[in-house]
This record gives structure tokens, sequence and C-alpha cells, in this order.
């Protein structure tokens, strides 16, 4: 039996202990509870990855929501111990299905991103059991995750188009930064920071020109930066980001804004969870 349960829960790292079908009136519906722990060894800080020696045996059990088995509704059950880190002080541990603070599982939360990208909030919603806010956290979570796996994007870029797009009725603008060759956002406003600084150490002065021009008009930006292509990809691009800004109603942060934009735009590669056999 707990073969079979490590084999449907699709995790590495984990024990199943016990299983059972939890049925009472404080949850809307019933849940397949899943205790489970860590395979055993030195457990790990969850902010600086590295191996702690044990504190204590933790405050209790945490949960964690994991994808459904058919109409049941999964929560994974484990009493965390704390670590001791030099670095970070006392922690719970990190668990190897799940982000530290967050209260999914990695499996649903690719799950939902997937969903995110392809489907509408009512779907995602309806489909997952979550709220829009909630579903906002998730595609953060595994954006950051995913780019972290990925090439840098400014590798053997190019030819860009920068443009600014309303957000929140007019009152907040998002950069967008396109790649013209590989058809592709590259970023928002948080990471031009990251291009402007790299461009303004470059030796070619017209690079350096452009980004002092790019820092000193960086709140309004209403024009795109020419390198030998036309406008046509970044306003195709901004009409797709438009749509996505639409769906994102909802979503008050404006980092989970961007998330879902790099989902639905960015060429980031989420896919389903599939049986790790």
């Amino acid at each position: 039996m707990d073969s079979i349960c490590n084999q449907l829960l699709n995790v590495k790292g984990m024990v199943v202990e016990d299983a059972r079908i939890v049925d009472s009136p404080l949850r809307p519906v019933p849940v397949l509870e899943i205790r489970v722990r860590p395979r055993k060894g030195m457990p790990r800080c969850p902010r600086c990855g590295r191996r702690r020696h044990g504190y204590d045996q933790g405050g209790g059990v945490r949960r964690w929501r994991h994808q459904d088995f058919g109409c049941w509704r999964v929560e994974l059950v484990a009493s965390m111990p704390r670590v001791d880190c030099p670095e970070c002080g006392v922690v719970v541990a990190s668990v190897p299905w799940a982000e530290p603070g967050s209260r999914f599982t990695k499996d649903f939360e690719a799950e939902c991103a997937w969903l995110m990208g392809v489907a509408s909030q009512e779907t995602v919603g309806g489909f997952l059991h979550i709220a829009w806010r909630t579903a906002g956290d998730v595609a953060r979570r595994v954006a950051e995750r995913v780019k972290a796996s990925m090439p840098s994007p400014f590798d053997g870029l190019t030819a860009i188009g920068v443009d600014e797009t309303s957000h929140r009725k007019g009152h907040t603008y998002i950069t967008v930064v396109v790649d013209h060759e590989r058809h592709r956002v590259v970023r928002a406003r948080g990471e031009l920071n990251h291009w402007v600084s790299w461009a303004s150490h470059s030796r070619i002065p017209e690079i350096v020109e452009l980004s002092k021009k790019i820092r000193r008009r960086r709140p309004d930006i209403l024009r795109t930066i020419r390198l030998g292509c036309s406008n046509a990809r970044l306003e195709a691009s901004d009409n797709r980001i438009k749509v996505t800004i639409r769906m994102a109603y909802g979503l008050h942060h404006v980092g989970n804004l961007i998330a879902l934009i790099m989902l639905r735009c960015g060429g980031l590669d989420i896919r389903l969870p599939q049986p790790a056999i």
C-alpha cells in the first residue's frame, strides 16, 4: 500500500506513513489525508538550502494541498522539525515536495500554473477550487522556479523592443521588453534594471547613451527602441499582454501579474507533472 501511495503521489524523498479519509463538519468537502515524512538524513534550511542540525521537533503538523485523486481532495500532513542555521536562525526544515512558505505541493503548483497559461480564471478556480489571488501567488513561485532552471533570457539577445502597457485603469504601467528574434517577452519592469546596469558598463558608446535615456525616462517610456525591426511584433505582444491583464483581474500584486505574463508570453516551459517511474 505504501508503495502504491508513493507512486500515485509522485514525490521523491518522501515516506508515506498513513492514509485516511477525513469527513468533518469543519471542512467543506471530505479530504484524503496522507501522513508523510521526509526520508532519513540531516534536514536542510529552507532559505540557504544547506544541511543543518536539528533544533527541535517543531510545533505541530503542517499541511500541503496536493493534486486531487479523482473527486477526492488530497492533503499531505507532516510533523516538521526545526533546524538551527547559523546564517538564517531557527527555521522549519525544508521538504522535498513544496517550496518554503507554500501551502501547496510543487506538482499542484505546476498544474495550477499550466492552467493559468491556457484557461480563464473561472476555469482555474472551478477546477482546482482555489481563490484567484492564491493562484497569482502560485504563478509567481512557479515562474521564478522555472526561470531559475532555464538559461538567462539575455544570452544571445541582439534585438529588443521596449514599450509600456497600462495596468489598473491606467494608473500603473508595466515596462515590457520583447525579444524580436525569439518572439517572446524577456522581462517586465523589475528586470529592466538588470539590462540598464549591464548596458551602462558597455564599451559601446551608443549602448551607454541608450542606458542613460532609459534610466532617465524609465517611469514614462512610451516609445520603442528600433534596432532594425518593425513594431509589429511588439504591438502583437502588447495585445496579448492586454488580454492577460484583463484575465488577471483580481490579482492586486503587480509581481503576480508579471508572473502570469511570463507564463503566457515569456516562453517558459511549463509542463504538467509526469509520473516518475
